[in-house]
């Protein structure tokens, strides 16, 4: 038998990159070296469970990513965004929100400072002398690994993260292709991309993916592949499973940025109140930035509530791996054994979808109205699977009626999981694996 060549290097910057990749049927067979940011009891682990080597990223990585960071946005200045539609919808409503997400487009707006920037950048070749620095920085941190590992190939399981976007910038003077995973729903659309046309193939969840890619940033579709989400190639064994719903809400804390944490605040003690009228169990589970002291603090009351702690493995950051169990199995347990799973513009909406739980958005306040009108999210909600509380009233109104009737938009939600992930777990990771040539 003709024993496989390791010739591919995979890089997971955070967390739930190493999640969502490690808890799939990927084949490592031909990984040689995976970066990552991993204790050394889990890097013995996947060596002697991968047959790979481990390295972790270090401060040369994080201050190159600052530059990177930096020349993006230079080049994210000079996009064509006439196909963007979230970003026209970030530019329609940037004056009028005060919602601290929008702070991450600020380079996007028409105005004199933008345009001063741009003119200065232009003028002094900056994003030019940058890309030349971020070259020979790139050949200085990463020569070694490459002279010693020999890749051909790198998977980057994450296309959007700065952290190892330096092998970018060395890969043709090394001849090695690139491939790419797009790691969330959003990601199209609201995030930067570097180079992204050097790409050998980008792998997507489904077909609306690929159009937003195509559309938005002229990549070929030819090299395309979609291969639905990897993760939940974990998630697949759990549908089968019989578990047993109890009376249980579980409200999902948005990220700050989204929703005021005086609004998360009123939205538990609204919720806290429903429950003890009741006789319901609340589930909270915070969201890693939000301060989860200060909000019980400000809480009416702690009676009904059980709070869930958010595992570093399900977490988009660039912590220390400690976790042996990469698929978090107790997620799982939770949204199907709640009756109804609340939260506000979140990615928990598709992991409630895929088990085909009822969903509330929240949208209670005029001032989040917008956020619904992104083109990925409405797409979502165009298929009337998941319900949009306008108000506690409204909030209540749903409620009431998925306690009374859990299957009420069932059949939409079914066909929503169908079209959006297709039916290719539990081999998602598999197939990624096999496309990498």
């Amino acid at each position: 038998m003709k024993k496989n060549k390791k010739d591919l290097l995979i890089s997971m910057p955070h967390a739930m990159h190493v999640r969502n990749i490690m808890s799939s049927s990927f084949d490592f067979k031909t990984t040689s070296l995976i970066y990552g940011n991993f204790s050394k009891n889990i890097s013995n682990k996947l060596k002697n469970k991968i047959k790979c080597d481990i390295k972790n990223f270090n401060f040369a990585h994080i201050a190159q990513s600052k530059l990177i960071s930096i020349y993006s946005l230079l080049v994210d200045m000079e996009k064509d965004d006439s196909k963007n539609y979230f970003i026209k919808c970030i530019n329609k409503n940037y004056k009028s929100t005060d919602l601290p997400v929008k702070k991450i487009y600020w380079h996007k707006q028409e105005n004199i400072l933008n345009s001063f920037l741009f003119i200065i950048s232009k003028f002094f070749f900056f994003k030019f002398l940058l890309k030349i620095i971020l070259i020979i920085i790139s050949i200085i941190i990463y020569t070694p690994t490459i002279i010693r590992y020999r890749p051909n190939k790198i998977l980057f399981v994450c296309t959007n993260t700065f952290l190892d976007k330096g092998l970018i910038f060395i890969s043709k003077i090394y001849k090695i292709k690139l491939y790419g995973l797009i790691n969330s729903w959003d990601h199209p659309s609201t995030k930067r991309f570097i180079h992204i046309q050097d790409y050998q193939k980008i792998f997507v969840w489904n077909d609306y993916m690929k159009k937003e890619i195509n559309n938005i940033w002229k990549y070929s579709k030819k090299k395309i592949e979609v291969v639905g989400f990897l993760y939940f190639d974990s998630f697949f064994k759990h549908l089968k499973k019989k578990y047993i719903t109890k009376k249980n809400i579980i409200f999902f804390l948005p990220s700050p940025t989204m929703m005021d944490l005086k609004d998360q605040i009123n939205v538990i003690n609204f919720l806290t109140n429903y429950c003890l009228k009741k006789k319901i169990k609340l589930l909270v589970k915070p969201h890693p930035g939000i301060n989860q002291t200060l909000i019980k603090k400000s809480l009416q009351s702690n009676k009904v509530i059980k709070w869930i702690k958010t595992k570093k493995i399900s977490m988009n950051l660039n912590k220390t791996l400690n976790e042996k169990k990469f698929c978090d199995v107790e997620l799982i347990k939770i949204i199907n054994e709640s009756k109804v799973i609340i939260n506000c513009h979140s990615t928990t909406t598709l992991d409630a979808i895929y088990f085909l739980k009822p969903v509330i958005n929240l949208c209670i306040n005029k001032k989040y109205t917008w956020l619904y009108q992104w083109p990925y999210y409405r797409y979502i909600l165009n298929s009337n699977a998941i319900s949009l509380a306008k108000s506690y009233n409204h909030l209540e109104i749903l409620l009431n009626q998925y306690f009374l009737n859990e299957n009420i938009k069932k059949t939409n939600r079914k066909k929503l999981r169908d079209k959006y992930f297709g039916d290719y777990n539990p081999k998602s990771g598999k197939l990624i694996s096999e496309l990498i040539k």
